[in-house]
C-alpha cells in the first residue's frame, strides 16, 4: 500500500508516491507545514528569512558536478571549520540563527548556459529582524570562500507565518533534458534532479531537535 505518514521522528514520510494522482509539491508543503506546528507557540514572533544559494556548472567544472558537491556546500557553510574575523561558519551561523530546513530546486536555464540552475534554499529564523542587512557582506565573503562561481540571495520573508513560509517553497517542474547534457552531467545527477521531486526537507538546529 503507498502511504504518507508519519516516521518514527515524528516527520511525514513519502512511502512510494509513484503512480498516485497527487501533486507532490503539496506534499512538501504538508511535510513542512507538520515541522513548523510542531513547534507552535516557539515560533511566535520569529524573523523568517529566505537563503538562496545557486550553482550553475560550467564548461570547465560540468565533469565534477555532483549532489554531494551541494551537500558539501552546505555542510562547510552550517558547520564548516573555517575561520572568518575570528569566526567560524559554524560560529557564525548558530550565532544568527535558530534553526531552519533547506531544499532544493533545479530549473532549466534557457539564457546563456546550457546547463540547468541548481539552488538550495535555506529557510532560516532568528531573532532579529534585520539579518538581510546586517550580515549580508560576510556571508557573501563567507560563501566566496566555499566557492567563488556560487551566487545567493538572502531576503526577510517576515514574521512567522506559516502560509508565508509554505509559499515560497519550490514546485517541482518537469524537464525534459538534452542527451548531451545527460552525457555531460552523467544519468545519475539527471535522476537525481527527477527524484526532487519526492524530495524532504533536511531540518537544522532548533527544527532538527523538535518533534
Amino acid at each position: 500500500m503507498k502511504t504518507i505518514e508519519n516516521n518514527k521522528n515524528g516527520d511525514l514520510d513519502i512511502n512510494d508516491v509513484s503512480g498516485l494522482d497527487i501533486d507532490t509539491s503539496e506534499i512538501l508543503r504538508e511535510m513542512v507545514n507538520h515541522k513548523l506546528e510542531s513547534l507552535g507557540e516557539d515560533l511566535k514572533g520569529k524573523h523568517f528569512y529566505n537563503l538562496k544559494v545557486t550553482k550553475i556548472p560550467t564548461r570547465t567544472d560540468y565533469h565534477t558536478f555532483s549532489f554531494e558537491r551541494l551537500s558539501e556546500i552546505s555542510r562547510k557553510l552550517i558547520n564548516g571549520q573555517t575561520t572568518l574575523g575570528g569566526i567560524t561558519n559554524r560560529q557564525f551561523w548558530n550565532r544568527n540563527f535558530i534553526g531552519g530546513f533547506r531544499v532544493l530546486n533545479v530549473e532549466q536555464n534557457n539564457v546563456g548556459n546550457e546547463f540547468p540552475i541548481f539552488t538550495t534554499i535555506y529557510f532560516v529564523y532568528s531573532n532579529s529582524d534585520n539579518l538581510d542587512v546586517k550580515i549580508q557582506k560576510t556571508l557573501s565573503n563567507r560563501l566566496r570562500n566555499i566557492d567563488p562561481t556560487l551566487t545567493f540571495s538572502f531576503n526577510y520573508i517576515g514574521e512567522f507565518e506559516s502560509e508565508r513560509i509554505l509559499k515560497e517553497l519550490p514546485r517541482f517542474q518537469y524537464e525534459e533534458y538534452p542527451n548531451n547534457i545527460i552525457t555531460k552531467l552523467g544519468e545519475e545527477t539527471i535522476q537525481r534532479i527527477y527524484n526532487l521531486e519526492f524530495q524532504t526537507p533536511k531540518y537544522f538546529g532548533q527544527l532538527f531537535k523538535s518533534k
